[in-house]
């Protein structure tokens, strides 16, 4: 619904009508999205939690604002903020002859301006509709060309596959993929990973007395190390420090990994 078919009606009449045509759309479009950020809320990540809440939420606020704020600032700037502006206007003069191309351009300007609504407004009222009637054909079997080459990228190759016990990731590409790489072959060369999933195994611990704990390599070489620096204070002949491993020591058979 546009100014077109009513050119004299009150733009608070326009936008109730455009309201009661669009709003439920508007609503139908907004929620499937904000349910599709919403469903971020189930990812282990918290960031990606995040974003989902916020996104979501900031989907069906902007909607409220659409159908609330936006006419009524639409409807009160056409029916008091012009007539304050207009107050202000005083009459006419004539242009000066040094102002005239400057007139003419900003004529050309609101011409151009004007062509491209124009264009607009019959593209998506009369072309873009024919389009999609005249082709209706060509545009369901193009779709459902798409929704056979994914179920065969799904199903066929590279094929996704379900959790397994060899693999309880969810698995999206070929196992030779970078991505998949850990989860296929690597994760088992870790410890940690293998004691996650219920395996029965001790990891090794190696605790070192006797080096300073300084990071003298260069942080803006990645191939740099750093050398290990001595701590020449440390003695592990004198009585207290033997006094201290043994505590220690005792401390580290008492934990539950051990």
């Amino acid at each position: 619904y546009t100014k077109f078919d009513k050119p004299h009606a009150e733009t608070s009449e326009t936008v109730s009508i455009t309201l009661q045509h669009a709003a439920l759309s508007m609503f139908v479009t907004s929620f499937t999205t904000a349910a599709a950020f919403y469903a971020n809320y189930v990812s282990n990540i918290t960031a990606i939690r995040c974003f989902g809440v916020y996104a979501g939420t900031a989907i069906l606020v902007n909607y409220l604002l659409m159908v609330t704020w936006l006419p009524a600032v639409v409807v009160l700037h056409e029916r008091y903020l012009l007539n304050i502006f207009t107050c202000f206007k005083g009459p006419q003069q004539r242009p000066y002859n040094k102002k005239s191309c400057w007139n003419v351009m900003c004529q050309k300007v609101q011409e151009l301006l004007f062509a491209v609504s124009e264009a607009s407004r019959i593209f998506f009222e009369k072309v873009l509709p024919c389009i999609v009637i005249k082709f209706r054909y060509v545009w369901v079997f193009g779709f459902l060309a798409i929704t056979i080459g994914g179920a065969y990228i799904v199903c066929v190759n590279p094929k996704m596959k379900l959790p397994s016990l060899e693999l309880s990731e969810f698995q999206v590409f070929r196992s030779s993929h970078p991505f998949e790489r850990y989860d296929a072959e690597y994760k088992k060369l870790f410890i940690f990973e293998r004691v996650h999933h219920g395996e029965e195994l001790h990891m090794p611990i190696t605790i070192v007395w006797g080096i300073s704990p300084e990071d003298n390599g260069d942080p803006l070489n990645p191939k740099s190390k750093g050398k290990l620096k001595l701590d020449s204070s440390f003695n592990i002949a004198s009585p207290a420090s033997q006094q201290w491993i043994l505590n220690f020591c005792q401390k580290l058979k008492n934990q539950t990994f051990y």
